[in-house]
């Protein structure tokens, strides 16, 4: 029960990375969308960092 909601909690940091990414690209009307992707791995690399940090 203790990580239960760890999941949704990871789910929810990296669609707010893409959701940033693609706001950001939309408004400076870049045709590649280097915004999305940066901010993607980012967010998923917070969120497996989140993860760890929840387990240690």
């Amino acid at each position: 029960m203790r990580y239960s909601g760890l999941g949704f909690e990871m789910i929810v940091i990296m669609a707010v990375g893409v959701f940033a990414g693609i706001k950001i690209d939309r408004w400076l009307s870049l045709s590649f969308p280097a915004f999305t992707l940066v901010l993607m791995i980012l967010s998923v690399v917070g969120a497996i960092y989140h993860a760890i940090r929840k387990f240690l």
